[in-house]
């Protein structure tokens, strides 16, 4: 596999808006947090579904209706209502500084115990797991393959339906988030080089 490095050093504060959601990311591998703007009309009334609006807040994806978040305080990925925070389902991941893709009705999260999860996005059933031998960051889903950086050293490719890994590539330790781009995967490595890799080798 070819790859192309060039040096920058970047730092990051992005936030989407989706819904009523501000998303904001910041910093390589720090815990982000998500605002929920509700009006009073559109805020929750009862007391243990705003708190897992507080509880379950580190960085998190909404994908119909339903917010997917983990956390570094605590060991679930839980998938919540996005109008009342009650929790649909939670699975236990340990902690975890992923931020959950979402991608034909499965939640992809990486854990700090070093394992990439697929989970059922409705039940939160596991699909598969794969070990990488050290915590993972937020992964990236396109045409069917998972794309994921450890901070053991490697970016992996994975089949997204399996988990079967299809190429794996050293970087250096990294808590890069994946991009990926016309089948380039464009990612960050710790020594502040940016790797441009063939998305299918």
């Amino acid at each position: 596999m070819h790859a192309v490095k060039q040096y920058m050093s970047l730092s990051l504060r992005l936030p989407i808006i989706v819904g009523l959601c501000c998303l904001v990311t910041s910093g390589a591998g720090a815990s982000a947090r998500t605002a929920i703007p509700f009006t009073a009309r559109q805020a929750p009334h009862d007391r243990a579904a705003r708190g897992y609006f507080a509880r379950a807040t580190s960085r998190s994806t909404v994908v119909n209706g339903t917010i997917y978040a983990t956390g570094l305080d605590y060991t679930n990925v839980y998938a919540l209502n996005a109008s009342t925070g009650a929790e649909i389902w939670s699975y236990p991941i340990g902690p975890s500084f992923s931020s959950p893709a979402v991608a034909n009705g499965v939640v992809y999260v990486g854990s700090g115990d070093g394992d990439i999860y697929a989970l059922d996005a409705t039940t939160g059933a596991q699909i598969w797991s794969f070990s990488t031998g050290s915590a993972v960051s937020s992964p990236a889903v396109a045409g069917g393959i998972i794309y994921a950086v450890s901070l053991d050293g490697d970016v992996y490719a994975l089949n997204a339906a399996t988990g079967a890994e299809i190429w794996s590539y050293p970087i250096g330790p990294s808590s890069s988030v994946p991009a990926v781009v016309h089948g380039v995967v464009y990612v960050g490595s710790g020594d502040e080089g940016t790797f441009a890799l063939k998305a299918t080798t």
